[in-house]
């Protein structure tokens, strides 16, 4: 049997608003080397734009999946199809599959930055002065230019300031709104990202959820005010879709604790 000699390892993920199965080759035998890795990577990201935009749209991706599935699968056949294994045509034939993959993942990429422009782009293309509209719902407005953050608790009981009878704060950080976004942007990033750096054995799995879903949700909304990093912030936006669903749909909410 051909495939003895090129192993595809199948990993199968459900998508969890569509129940769509999506396959991804994780590993390759040494036959394959560097441009089996490269094809893996390239379904990969064409995957993760896909959990992307049924986030932002909530479109069923089934057929989206199959024709990223339809590749391997032609890929699988031609090398089956092959008189003798040689390297040379089965680099061939990925070279073929990895051009058709990226053509698909640019034609997702497309459809995402049309989804984004739709739902976060209306109204988030705004001056500095209409800046509480465009980012309503990410903080608490200080004043015109300064925002506030709340922070998801590392673990339960955690506040940022002792208990008075009044109760206890959360977890806040000011921030300066600059222009361009993307700089209040990286700076609000790096806080949140470096809070998960310092998570525990009883870190909340929700805690993880909160915060990729806020930073996918700000990175959406920063491409809209920061059009020369709109590409940066978009692809900050799929990977923390992509986090979050991992941890939403892998591991499932209800391995976290309540942070309340």
């Amino acid at each position: 049997m051909k495939l003895t000699y090129f192993m595809f390892i199948i990993l199968i993920l459900a998508s969890p608003s569509a129940n769509a199965v999506v396959t991804n080759i994780v590993g390759l035998n040494k036959l394959a080397g560097d441009i089996g890795n490269e094809l893996n990577y390239s379904i990969d990201r064409a995957k993760n734009v896909l959990f992307a935009l049924e986030e932002k749209t909530n479109e069923d991706v089934k057929a989206r999946i199959y024709q990223l599935d339809k590749i391997v699968d032609d890929a699988i056949k031609d090398i089956n199809d092959l008189e003798v294994i040689v390297k040379n045509d089965v680099d061939e034939i990925l070279e073929k599959a990895i051009s058709e993959a990226n053509h698909l993942e640019k034609k997702f990429m497309s459809d995402l930055n049309l989804a984004i422009d739709k739902v976060d782009c209306m109204i988030t293309r705004k001056a500095l002065q209409d800046m509480e509209m465009a980012l309503g719902g990410l903080g608490d407005f200080v004043n015109t230019h300064r925002i506030k953050i709340d922070a998801p608790a590392l673990y339960p009981g955690e506040r940022q300031e002792s208990c008075w009878f009044i109760g206890c704060k959360k977890y806040q950080k000011e921030f300066e709104i600059k222009e361009p976004f993307n700089v209040t942007y990286d700076e609000i990033k790096e806080f949140m990202l470096g809070r998960l750096k310092n998570s525990r054995k009883d870190t909340p799995v929700n805690t993880l959820i909160t915060t990729y879903e806020y930073l996918a949700d700000l990175s959406a909304r920063a491409s809209c005010l920061a059009s020369s990093s709109s590409d940066r912030l978009r692809t900050d936006y799929i990977k923390f879709v992509t986090s979050a669903h991992h941890w939403k749909y892998v591991l499932g909410p209800e391995i976290g604790m309540s942070t309340k």
